[in-house]
């Protein structure tokens, strides 16, 4: 990214980035073109770290999705990370919990998503489901799924797929993408969580859904559902 303004006040209230040549400095937001929306504009520099992304203004690039409530959706998610408690017992998360109370209610990954686009989208939570293959399901029904070996842009707002996980796209950077998700450990683990992946490519991804225990996960590709 270019770094014109520097040291002007930024609008989302993150730390700029205090010289010209540090171009890269983890955490910092910075100005210049944005690949993706092809518009100058603040953008966070995340290198594996956890920082909640500006998502205003990005409507633009989420395509063909104006009644589905990205923002909504996103903002929701991000702004509960690491209120509630990670579940895989099917008796410990579901229901699905509606009313959750803080640091007691647990999600499964599957849980959460529907959970929060519930908020906005009552019919689609429940058209999708309660389970990662429905997810799955629904994204190939619609011809919609942005499979893996196609190298697809990971687009805010997505739904990213594995097979036995399911999570939200909350930015973009360069090629990686961070998600907001449930997983991790049954009763410890605080959700949603936030997680960054460098690339398509990057070994991390591995980690999650069904065999992810064992480096063995299987990433299946992005989705934007349709209302």
């Amino acid at each position: 990214m270019g770094n014109d303004p520097v040291n002007n006040i930024d609008p989302d209230g993150g730390e700029t980035d205090p010289k010209p040549g540090d171009l890269n400095k983890e955490g910092t937001h910075q100005w210049g073109l944005n690949g993706i929306t092809g518009k100058h504009e603040w953008v966070t520099i995340m290198q594996g770290i956890t920082v909640k992304p500006p998502i205003e203004n990005h409507i633009s690039y989420f395509g063909n999705t104006s009644a589905y409530k990205v923002t909504e959706i996103i903002e929701f998610t991000m702004d509960r990370t690491e209120f509630y408690v990670r579940g895989s017992k099917v008796a410990n998360v579901r229901p699905i919990p509606q009313n959750p109370i803080k640091n007691k209610s647990m999600y499964d990954c599957s849980g959460w998503v529907s959970f929060c686009i519930g908020q906005y989208h009552k019919d689609l939570a429940k058209k999708l489901g309660g389970g990662t293959d429905d997810y799955i399901y629904w994204a190939n029904k619609e011809k919609g799924l942005r499979k893996v070996e196609d190298n697809p842009v990971p687009k805010i707002g997505d739904i990213a797929l594995w097979k036995g996980h399911v999570a939200f796209v909350v930015a973009v950077h360069g090629t990686g993408f961070t998600i907001s998700h449930s997983s991790g450990k049954e009763g410890v683990t605080k959700v949603p969580k936030i997680t960054t992946f460098k690339n398509l490519n990057d070994n991390q991804l591995k980690y999650y859904g069904t065999g992810g225990g064992k480096g063995n996960g299987v990433f299946v590709g992005f989705w934007t559902p349709k209302l």
